[in-house]
Parts: structure tokens; C-alpha cells; sequence
């Protein structure tokens, strides 16, 4: 079993994280995480990503070839536990 150990790395825009799925794959409909790899990041940039998104993943990135970037709706996540309040 692995257990992984997410950091937040920065707050998106609604704009940039309707882009984000809209330009990359989700493998199911509540899919809330994406592979990022260099060329990936070209095609965003190419296809129009803004340089806030790219500069984002690009810190995400580091040195690495690929990281994985999971989004989570901090305001949805709130509502949920009001909800069971």
C-alpha cells in the first residue's frame, strides 16, 4: 500500500481550472487529478493556457519530468461539513 502525501502548491482561478479539464484527460467524471509532464505543458501553453497556469505548473514540475497535480474545491469541501453540522 503507498500512501501519498499531497501538497497545496498554489490556488487556481475558476478560468484556469475550467481549462485545465477542459484541455486534459479525466479518466472518470469526478477524476480531480492530472500526470504533468513537460510536453503537456507546451500543448497548455500552446493552446492557450495563461501564464499564471503555466507559471504554476511549472513550480509544481520542479526538476522533475512529471508530477502528478490533484485539484481539490476548498469551498465545496467546507459546504460538505457544514452540511453534516
Amino acid at each position: 500500500m503507498a500512501i501519498l502525501l499531497y501538497k497545496q502548491v498554489a490556488e487556481l482561478t475558476e478560468e484556469q481550472l475550467d481549462f485545465l479539464i477542459e484541455h486534459l484527460e479525466e479518466e472518470w467524471s469526478e477524476d480531480r487529478d492530472y500526470y504533468i509532464n513537460r510536453d503537456m505543458l507546451a500543448m497548455l501553453e500552446q493552446r492557450g493556457a495563461d501564464s499564471g497556469l503555466v507559471r504554476i505548473l511549472q513550480d509544481a514540475l520542479g526538476d522533475k519530468d512529471e508530477v502528478e497535480v490533484l485539484w481539490v474545491d476548498t469551498e465545496e469541501d467546507y459546504e460538505d461539513e457544514e452540511d453534516d453540522e
